[in-house]
């Protein structure tokens, strides 16, 4: 996870502070979709596998913070 979260960290700030991804409200099936919106971006620079490793990532992201809110 800590190289998909790199990944992520380099990608994602190219356009956009960590934040806005990180407490986007999406839906556990919805990271990819909305990973590969960003994506469309010009300058992005983000392939498809980059885009499914960020989608994991921040899946995975949103999952541990909804089991600690609980």
């Amino acid at each position: 996870m800590q190289r998909r979260y790199e990944l992520f960290s380099r990608k994602c700030s190219r356009c956009h502070s960590l934040d806005r991804p990180l407490h986007a409200h999406v839906g556990a099936n919805g990271w990819l979709e909305y990973v590969q919106r960003m994506s469309r971006h010009p300058g992005a620079g983000i392939t498809f596998a980059e885009q499914r490793e960020i989608a994991l990532f921040l899946a995975y992201y949103s999952r541990q913070n909804v089991e600690k809110s609980r």
